[in-house]
This record gives C-alpha cells, sequence and structure tokens, in this order.
C-alpha cells in the first residue's frame, strides 16, 4: 500500500514538473483574427467602426453580459476615440489609435485596470462589389508559466464573439446602406 502511495505521489510529481516546463516554453503571443464579407464599401462600413457611439449597434459583447455598462470618452470618434466598460467579467478600455476611411481603424485594448494589454485592428479590402472586414486581436500574455496557455485558448475564447461581432455589423450595415 505504502509503496502505490509513494507511487502516485511521484506521478503527481511528474505530471506538475511537466506542465510548469511546457507552460515556460509555450508562445506567449496570440493572434485572433476573423472576417466577413459585407455588401458595402468601406466608406459605408466605416462610420460603425470609427465611431463609438455606432458600437452598441453591433457589438456582441453585451449580447453575453446584460451587466455591461459602456463610458463612450469626450472623443466618440476616430483617432483619440475612447470607451470604457465594466462588467461581470470585469472592465477595460479602448482607444482608437489609427483611423483611414479606406483601411480601417487600429485600436489599443487594455483590461483589468490596465494588467493586460493588446492591439485591435479593423481591416477593409475590397471584394467586388463589397468588402471583407478582417477583425484581429493581437497581444501577448506574460503570465508565468500559465501565459502560454491563456495564449493558446484565447483563440477559442474570443474567436467566436468576433464572429457573432461581425455578423452583426454586416447586417446593420447592409440593412441601413
Amino acid at each position: 500500500m505504502l509503496k502505490i502511495i509513494k507511487s502516485l505521489i511521484v506521478l503527481l510529481i511528474i505530471i506538475i514538473v511537466l506542465f510548469i516546463v511546457i507552460g515556460i516554453f509555450l508562445p506567449k503571443d496570440y493572434t485572433v483574427s476573423r472576417s466577413v464579407v459585407i455588401d458595402a464599401s468601406p466608406q459605408q462600413i466605416h462610420p460603425y467602426l470609427n465611431n463609438l457611439n455606432n458600437w452598441p449597434k453591433w457589438s456582441p459583447w453585451a449580447e453575453n453580459d446584460p451587466t455591461l455598462k459602456v463610458t463612450v470618452g469626450d472623443i466618440s470618434s476616430g483617432i483619440g476615440a475612447s470607451q470604457s466598460w465594466i462588467g461581470k467579467d470585469g472592465d477595460g478600455s479602448l482607444v482608437i489609435t489609427e483611423s483611414s476611411i479606406r483601411e480601417g481603424i487600429d485600436y489599443d485594448l487594455e483590461f483589468n485596470k490596465g494588467q493586460f494589454r493588446c492591439k485591435g485592428i479593423f481591416e477593409y479590402i475590397p471584394e467586388g462589389q463589397g468588402t471583407d472586414v478582417i477583425w484581429e486581436m493581437r497581444g501577448k500574455v506574460d503570465t508565468p508559466v500559465l501565459g502560454g496557455y491563456f495564449a493558446a485558448k484565447m483563440d477559442t475564447w474570443v474567436g467566436k464573439e468576433f464572429e457573432n461581432g461581425l455578423k452583426n455589423l454586416k447586417k446593420v450595415v447592409e440593412e441601413n446602406k
């Protein structure tokens, strides 16, 4: 009986050491990217992305969190536009850093009082009579050991939300062009 307990303890230690070693060597960088073709020009799409007051019309986040409270900053459109939020899963903020009616927007994101930072991008690519809109988020999870595991799961956690948001954006833009 004592031999079995010792074997189980050794096995548990090996599993823990493997988890730690693998976590140390996993990449900490991540990219989440989704796209949709919208039957509209970039000029028709841009106001829904560039103006943060229009985000509630298509954003997927409020659908999943009815407690979400979003506050748009003094500048609501274009470079420098900002918003912050708080909900059941934490808090965050967003600032638009680049804006082009032909190419899209870039924005900086912070979560949990700046503990996690990443870059968001909406890119417009002409596609026939429409526009391919690519929504991308890039970042790095620097948390020791667990960061690589979190980075590996980021696409699973965020990708479906991006798909829902792009589906909503497509519907809103195409109905209102």
